[in-house]
Parts: C-alpha cells; structure tokens; sequence
C-alpha cells in the first residue's frame, strides 16, 4: 500500500520530530517538501529569477547556508504572527496533539494510517 503522510500545524510545535519518527517506525521516507519548496521560492525571489525562467533555475547554484538561515528566520516569523493562515483540508485527518507527547501523537498517528 502506498500513502503519502502530510503534517501540518504551526512552527514549533513538532511536526519534523514525529515526521521523522513516525517515517522510521513505518519504514517510510521523510521528505520536509514544504522547508524544500518555501527555501528554493525564497532564494529564486531574492536572486530575482522568474519563476518560468528553467534554464536559470537549473544553473543556479545554492548557497544552503544562506537557505537554512532563511528557514530559521522563515519559521521563527510563523510562531510570533499574531494569527495563521492555516486550513484544513476536507479530507485531512485532524488529530489534536495539544495534550500528548511525541510518543503518544507517532502511536495515534500509527494507528490511522493501519485504519486507513
């Protein structure tokens, strides 16, 4: 059976720890797709490459230093915005984690993907 597994929530509250442990546990890649494509947007729009010009983006070469700080500052402006953008989609499982830990939220989220 194939799945994909998307996390979603605010900045902190560990989403890349229980992806990357859960994606342990169920034998599965860890992809943070969303840090890959917001940190590629970021970095084109500050070189100024339009986002259909393919044959600049394939020579640029990145500077992932540059990238992981602008992750940093990226997520850290996500915790203190007054309010999130944020939805759920129709078909996304909501799993209030508020109250558990780590372990508590990978075995939940364990048991939804065997009842998938």
């Amino acid at each position: 059976m194939r799945y994909n597994i998307a996390i979603d929530g605010p900045a902190g509250a560990g989403k890349s720890t229980i992806a990357k442990r859960l994606a342990k546990e169920l034998g599965a890649i860890y992809v943070d797709t969303g840090a890959m494509y917001r940190a590629m947007a970021y970095y084109f729009i500050q070189k100024g490459v339009d986002k259909d010009d393919i044959d600049t983006i394939t020579k640029l070469k990145c500077d992932i230093d540059a990238i992981e700080k602008d992750i940093i500052e990226r997520d850290h402006r996500d915790m203190t915005r007054e309010t999130s953008p944020l939805k759920q989609a129709d078909d996304a499982v909501l799993l209030d984690s508020s109250d558990m830990t780590i372990d508590e939220v990978v075995d939940r989220m364990k048991q939804l993907v065997k009842e998938a």
